[in-house]
């Protein structure tokens, strides 16, 4: 006699794996210059980053996007490729809660790839953890055990 349903037990596990890896990944903290920006470059692209967290929180999400596409822009300008992989990050976050999941997937994969050469373990984390319940959302069970399962060996 089977107490629990399969797909009980596939998103129980697909939360707990997610509570798990949530804790700790996002906050990252301290300013970091590499090598080729400018310290004004990266003090923009911080305020860009604090700005478009304010508009998240007060719900302006059009003005978040817009900030984060200026930070973005700021950071290919710069070369700054740590900060072009957040910002990608954060537009792959910003089309989750817009539901826009074909949009939000490429930038998912984009942020995913930059980031994980830009050694930004947390960030890659958390972009994994976006591209998961973009597939969740798109009812691809499959995908986003697949997600999970890189997750969970990264």
């Amino acid at each position: 006699m089977r107490f629990v349903s399969i797909e009980f037990l596939q998103k129980g596990l697909i939360f707990g794996v997610l509570l798990g890896l949530s804790i700790g990944l996002y906050g990252q903290t301290g300013l970091k210059i590499p090598s080729g920006t400018t310290l004004q470059d990266s003090i923009l692209l911080e305020q860009y980053k604090q700005q478009a967290s304010i508009y998240a929180k007060a719900g302006e999400l059009d003005k978040m996007y817009m900030t984060l596409k200026k930070g973005l822009d700021l950071a290919e300008k710069s070369k700054n490729e740590s900060s072009r992989g957040i910002f990608l990050s954060k537009i792959a976050g910003y089309h989750k809660q817009t539901y826009q999941t074909d949009s939000g997937l490429v930038y998912a994969q984009k942020a995913i790839a930059v980031l994980m050469r830009q050694k930004e373990w947390q960030w890659v984390a958390q972009t994994m953890y976006i591209k998961c319940m973009f597939y969740l959302d798109k009812n691809d069970q499959v995908n986003a055990m697949q997600e999970l399962i890189a997750l969970s060996r990264f």
